[in-house]
């Protein structure tokens, strides 16, 4: 379900996806790739995806994969919102910092 939720909103013309993962102690690799797909899918429509609330452990899981690389980890919806705001401004994904 999560799998499809992706493409599902990018079909409905939402590409500014803001992912609150509070709550989350532990990710799996299969949620890690529905993740990565989810983003790539995203991308490719000219949209972005931001995760917020990231707990420690989680957040160590991205840094080890270098996932933080790709995603943009934010602390909460208003730097979400911000930074997707920006985003949309100039009609794309902003570059990784």
């Amino acid at each position: 379900m999560f799998r499809d939720l992706f493409r599902s909103l990018v079909q409905r013309g939402k590409k500014y996806i803001i992912i609150n993962l509070a709550g989350v102690e532990w990710i799996s690799s299969t949620g890690i790739g529905i993740l990565i797909r989810g983003y790539k899918t995203v991308r490719e429509a000219g949209g972005d995806v931001v995760l917020i609330r990231a707990g420690q452990r989680t957040e160590q899981v991205f840094n080890v994969l270098r996932l933080d690389r790709i995603f943009n980890v934010l602390a909460d919806e208003d730097a979400a919102a911000e930074y997707l705001g920006n985003a949309s401004k100039t009609g794309g994904p902003l570059e990784k910092e």
